[in-house]
């Protein structure tokens, strides 16, 4: 009997489908027991003396496909490549069978007679756990290309022919064509070697160690696949890590989530400075990579807190970190980077738990990564909105956890965590409001900073660089400097965005191509998207989402009746005990993101401080106010008396008008010119079904106000009012065109 003919019978030790025939396999030291297995099953045994392959033809045959020996055996039909099953024969527990089967034919492979010049083992026996390439391997050590490459090796080395011949070909079904080992099978052998280069030219190393798991689960080596897993775990969980990011914060969307919107967040990102503050003052702006760098004779920077005000963008600056992180650009000296948003925060469950629960939450990955603990880790934790977080965050209070194998609630992991008592050796990067930010105690707080809106360099490259067309990005640019009220009020980057998408639509549009959209357009759009968006985060998206609650209405009145006092008094910042005097909610206040926001400075007897997000923002809340009221009640705040609800509009703005051109320093201008801009028809129309009944009726008097504006602006004898005084009616005047 040849070498080839041996092989093959002692891989076809069972007998597959009885359509197939009976193939049992032969052992040349004991005749007799071959004899008596072919007696029991007289169907013949099928011979090929093939140099190198054997292909075995199903004839046609009536009976079925599974025959009692084979039901008890777990099988495998695949569409591509080959899949192997082992099982012991009852008969003999110490033989290994395998069985390749696929649709039409069998395809089995002679085993190369070189085999010990390969180092691949002949028996298909499970091996022992491979051990790591040195016996005390340094952290970094283990996350390096040689180290992976070196265990994938030692491991596929542990396969035999038809295993390594089974592994190649699911592999390749797996990878849908991307890799090829045409030339290695065509030379009649596989080299392990040459197998583990290609998957590496094709692959990164994580890729390729994830790919290799896989197709040994696939074809049944799970002690195998076990095992490597083991000695490269730290590995296989950054690259499990970085996939789960890269799902994660690859796409942002702008303004409300909504399918089909979201772009690849670096190509709409422009980088905003994040500024250290010290004792002294502000410092120069850091970069990521050095936002744990000690600078000044530091020690350890191990927490760095970043506060901002509402919409500045720093869930975005977060988001692009991790985004940096994965793509390995920048802080590649923290192996491991693990996102924890403050609003899920909540989500986990509230018994007790170990810390490895805790995170495998979030991240399924690290349910077995013990190796955290050890001090040569280098794993940073972000939490993002920590401000969200519905945990009490009781520092005082909560029993301290030092290991991460310790089950105690989420709150206590939580503040062990950023005081330093679990993982001291772990960095923290916390982004917050500055409210909750005073919850962190200070010597937890090593660095504390401050995330700035755009300056004019970056509101030009978004302005430019967030547009697919440059030359209508470079137009976008040339309307947005034409007005610089609307200039500088893009220092907020939700409100560049705003402004960029409302004139990409109008510039695109030929018949409003000579129609430049009115300043107050972009400021009700900046209130409606605030508003949605914080519908959203309680309703979610849908018809519910889009139906604004009278609550939300009366939130936005209320906002705008304190912005005219504070306008009448000539302020900018009111305090907790005015919030109250308005019947506002300080929950809403504070956490109704894109209005208003709480200062850092101290508390007095007047309580907590707070403020619009921008000066012009308070004008139009006012300006929002005394219409809606107007419109809605007949009721006017700049006269006493109070008549019907169907009065002219000419009846509101006389007075108005009167009042801010007694004033010379010009303080309510902008006031008045979103006050015009709000009876404008779309601006009217933007309302409808927000602010404003949906079938509200058409306001009256407009042209004979339009009037008496110009009347009263010509009479005006201060030059340097009249500019102002003229974009107040060009304001009324471009709305009216819509």
């Amino acid at each position: 009997m040849s070498d080839s003919d041996s092989e093959v019978e002692r891989i076809l030790t069972e007998r597959p489908p009885s359509s197939y025939g009976s193939m049992c396999s032969d052992n040349p030291e004991d005749d007799d027991d071959d004899d008596e297995v072919q007696d029991a099953a007289p169907q013949p045994v099928v011979k090929v003396n093939l140099p190198t392959r054997v292909k075995l033809n199903r004839p046609d045959s009536p009976e079925t496909g599974v025959t009692s020996i084979t039901q008890d055996r777990r099988t495998s039909v695949r569409n591509e490549g080959v899949y192997i099953t082992t099982q012991r024969r009852e008969e003999d527990r110490g033989e290994s069978v395998m069985e390749m089967e696929d649709n039409e034919s069998y395809m089995l492979e002679r085993e190369p007679q070189d085999r010990e010049r390969r180092n691949i083992q002949e028996e298909p026996s499970v091996p022992e756990t491979t051990q790591s390439p040195t016996p005390m391997v340094d952290s970094a050590d283990e996350l390096s290309l040689p180290y992976v490459f070196t265990a994938m090796l030692n491991t596929l080395r542990t396969l035999n022919a038809v295993e390594l011949l089974c592994f190649v070909r699911s592999l390749r079904s797996q990878s849908k064509g991307k890799l090829e080992f045409r030339q290695l099978e065509q030379e009649g052998e596989i080299d392990v070697l040459g197998v583990v280069d290609r998957m590496m030219e094709k692959w990164d190393k994580g890729d390729a160690l994830s790919s290799t798991i896989r197709t040994l689960y696939e074809i049944n080596k799970h002690a195998v696949a076990s095992s490597l897993e083991s000695v490269c775990r730290r590995a296989l969980v950054q690259f499990e890590l970085r996939c789960s990011h890269t799902r994660r914060y690859y796409s942002l969307y702008e303004g409300a989530s909504r399918p089909g919107q979201q772009r690849y967040i670096r190509h709409v990102y422009v980088d905003s400075p994040i500024v250290p503050q010290t004792p002294t003052g502000e410092g120069l702006p850091i970069s990521f990579s050095d936002l744990f760098s000690p600078i000044e004779g530091e020690d350890r920077v191990r927490v760095v807190v970043t506060t901002g005000i509402p919409v500045v963008g720093l869930t975005v600056k977060v988001q692009m970190f991790i985004m940096d992180w994965t793509e390995e650009r920048v802080c590649q000296d923290f192996q491991f980077v693990f996102a924890l948003p403050g609003r899920d925060l909540h989500l986990v469950r509230n018994s007790e738990q170990t810390f490895l629960e805790f995170l495998a939450a979030f991240y399924p990955e690290a349910k077995h990564a013990e190796f955290l603990a050890s001090q040569n880790c280098a794993v940073l934790f972000v939490i993002d909105a920590l401000e969200l977080c519905r945990q009490p965050l009781d520092f005082q209070n909560n029993p301290i956890v030092t290991e991460i194998t310790t089950p105690a609630p989420a709150d206590a992991l939580l503040t062990s965590l950023i005081k330093g008592d679990l993982l001291p050796h772990a960095c923290v990067w916390i982004t917050v409001r500055c409210p909750t930010a005073r919850k962190i105690p200070s010597g937890c707080r090593y660095r504390f900073t401050e995330l700035k809106g755009f300056g004019d360099a970056q509101k030009d490259e978004y302005f430019t660089k967030r547009t697919k067309d440059p030359t209508l990005g470079r137009r976008v640019l040339a309307c947005v400097k034409s007005t610089p009220g609307l200039y500088d009020a893009c220092y907020l980057p939700l409100f560049s965005w705003i402004v960029s998408f409302v004139y990409e639509l109008r510039l695109q549009n030929r018949g409003f191509v000579e129609s430049v959209p009115a300043l107050t357009t972009f400021y009700v759009q900046y209130v409606i998207v605030v508003t949605n968006r914080k519908i959203e985060r309680s309703v979610g998206t849908g018809f519910d989402a889009s139906q604004w609650k009278e609550s939300d209405v009366n939130f936005l009145l209320k906002m705008g009746e304190l912005a005219l006092k504070m306008l009448n008094e000539e302020k900018n910042v009111f305090y907790e005990d005015a919030v109250s005097r308005s019947a506002l909610d300080l929950h809403d206040v504070t956490h109704r993101v894109g209005i208003s926001f709480e200062t850092d400075e101290p508390t007095n007897k007047n309580g907590r401080s707070f403020r619009f997000v921008h000066p012009s923002l308070q004008m139009f809340m006012a300006a929002v106010y005394v219409y809606v009221k107007f419109r809605m009640t007949g009721e006017n705040m700049f006269e006493r008396q109070r008549s019907g609800r169907d009065r002219s509009v000419c009846e509101l703005f006389k007075p108005v008008i009167d009042r801010v051109l007694a004033r010379r320093d010009g303080h309510m201008d902008l006031f008045l010119r979103f006050l015009l801009g709000l009876v404008a028809r779309v601006t009217e129309k933007t309302l409808r079904g927000h602010l404003l009944p949906q079938r509200h009726p058409e306001p009256k008097g407009v042209e004979d106000m339009i009037k008496y504006a110009r009347k009263r602006i010509k009479e005006n004898a201060v030059p340097e009012r009249c500019r102002n005084l003229e974009l107040c009616l060009t304001e009324l005047e471009e709305g009216m065109k819509g």
